[in-house]
């Protein structure tokens, strides 16, 4: 994961996953193993946030947008 990304809907950055070490290693892997067993996502994980960023030139012109979608980083 690189440093310094927006987090998702549910506002864990990388860097907290990152810092986190073998407890949240152990955490996810306990999640995963869930994910496996049931076969259902976490909430969190199944939405994203849809930012529009505007580029250069008229503003009022829709190809003068583009969207980014944030997602949460463990999914």
């Amino acid at each position: 994961m690189k440093k310094g990304k927006s987090a998702g809907v549910d506002n864990i950055p990388a860097e907290l996953v990152q810092a986190g070490g073998e407890n949240v290693i152990t955490a996810l892997t306990t999640i995963c193993d869930k994910i496996w067993q049931t076969g259902e996502w976490p909430t969190p994980w199944t939405q994203s946030l849809v930012i529009t960023l505007s580029k250069k030139g008229n503003l009022q012109q829709c190809q003068n947008y583009r969207t980014v979608s944030l997602i949460s980083h463990q999914s």
